[in-house]
């Protein structure tokens, strides 16, 4: 990580690199050799692990389904980037090909209209760090609230020592204790 740049933007050039190396994975498919990136994925069916390596089968516009495998060297980067965002290494390359399917589709539909490429991908790319501020700021708040309903339940709990009186027990139609053996009866 850079001091001299937000994490924010490490953050985008990080998904910049790794989906980059993820476009110049190699396939064969139908006795051809093919890139991700000729393949043009779409979105992802499965992924795990067999034999200690990790695979990818998903769907492509030019080649239907695909399978692939990633890398030891960019599996450690996908990994180190999934635990910055706190989620799992198959989510994260999961959403990285599917949002950046969507960001082309939507770019594609904005210029059709007569909007510059440049405008469109900014627009796009504000509208991506909004919803991603949001999303931040919706954990934040119910990370709050969890420890707001933890405080009021730890306030409220009644002591596990603590033993309700008979005369409460009946008056909320709890079934009452009975006197014990040793205890005095009283007339």
């Amino acid at each position: 990580m850079s001091f001299g740049q937000p994490a924010v933007t490490v953050g985008k050039n990080a998904d910049a690199e790794i989906l980059a190396a993820i476009d110049e994975i190699e396939f064969d498919f139908g006795h051809k050799r093919y890139t991700t990136k000729e393949a043009g994925l779409i979105f992802v069916y499965e992924t795990g692990f067999c034999i200690g390596e990790m695979y990818v089968i998903a769907l492509s516009e030019n080649c239907g389904t695909v399978i692939f495998y990633i890398p030891d060297d960019l599996f450690e980067l996908i990994t180190e980037r999934a635990w910055e965002l706190m989620c799992s290494a198959e989510k994260y390359i999961s959403d990285l090909i599917e949002l950046h399917n969507t960001f082309k589709t939507v770019i594609k539909s904005v210029t059709a209209t007569g909007v510059t490429t440049a405008a469109a991908a900014c627009a796009v790319e504000m509208l991506k760090e909004t919803v991603e501020s949001i999303t931040h700021k919706a954990d934040a708040a119910a990370a709050a609230i969890i420890r707001l309903g933890n405080v009021i339940h730890s306030t409220y709990a009644q002591d596990a020592g603590e033993r309700k009186s008979n005369n409460w027990l009946k008056m909320h139609g709890l079934p009452m204790r009975r006197k014990g053996k040793g205890r005095k009866h009283h007339e």
